[in-house]
């Protein structure tokens, strides 16, 4: 226990030359219990795709920010959960405006808890944000967020090669990017394949990122659908469905398509 303490003061006196402090491991048993708490929250939102469930998990985040202020854990948690709502917000007739300041935000509480937490999906989810940012910032953005994606997804998969989250995202981010930049649907394929692998022996410990396996089914899908390959698409929803009933999400992709069984 010295030695703990010893180390932990060291690294404390270390962060306050260098102007910010570390997330030291032995408060992760408190944020575990709030995040396993969040988690269900979470997962309603996620399943529903329903603003208001969005910010019934932002609110939670945001009441025990109140309490910890800085606490990258919960700050990593409000960017996710506000980069969801976002996303779902550029499917409706929502002014542009207040879905990018929406990502701005939510970018912002990202990287103020990548200063003290080093988590892969971080990086991942602010290179999705950059390149979600692109479409609603006017065309001469894409040259800046462009390169700035690029580079925080690159920074991503080198720094956690085997986390599933980062390949679903790199797997999405294939399949809009045009194809000048590197982008296709087979791309799209292949790194959603690998994100499934790497999904099965996934073992994710609170307080650490969770979610995404039945989503990737759904992207999956997508890549197919794009391919004009609907047998594989509607086999993708179904089993997504199977991961995570009710999603609301999926169902709408399975509506979408045509039933290969049907002329």
């Amino acid at each position: 226990m010295i030695r703990v303490f010893i180390v932990q003061a060291s690294l404390l006196a270390a962060a306050s030359l260098s102007g910010h402090t570390p997330w030291v491991e032995s408060s992760a048993p408190d944020v575990s219990s709030t995040i396993d708490s969040l988690r269900p929250i979470l997962d309603r939102a996620l399943r529903t795709s329903q603003s208001a469930d969005f910010d019934d998990a932002i609110g939670f985040v945001d009441r025990h920010l109140s309490v910890t202020p800085g606490d990258p854990v919960l700050l990593h948690y409000r960017g996710f959960a506000l980069f969801r709502k976002a996303s779902v917000l550029t499917t409706t007739p929502t002014e542009s405006r207040a879905v990018r300041r929406m990502l701005e935000e939510a970018d912002r509480a990202l990287e103020q808890s990548s200063r003290t937490l080093s988590w892969p999906e971080t990086l991942a989810l602010r290179a999705a944000i950059a390149g979600q940012l692109i479409g609603s910032s006017g065309p001469f953005a894409a040259l800046r967020l462009g390169p700035r994606s690029a580079r925080l997804l690159g920074d991503a998969v080198a720094q956690g090669g085997d986390n599933p989250r980062v390949w679903l995202l790199k797997g999405i981010a294939s399949l809009y990017a045009p194809k000048l930049f590197g982008g296709s649907p087979e791309k799209a394929e292949r790194e959603l394949q690998h994100a499934l692998s790497l999904f099965t022996r996934d073992r994710s410990k609170s307080p650490a990122p969770w979610w995404g396996y039945a989503e990737t089914y759904g992207w999956l899908g997508q890549a197919y659908a794009r391919q004009g390959r609907p047998a594989d698409a509607r086999a993708a929803y179904l089993y997504a469905l199977e991961l995570q009933p009710g999603n609301s999400w999926i169902m709408q992709l399975l509506l979408r398509e045509p039933d290969p069984g049907r002329r």
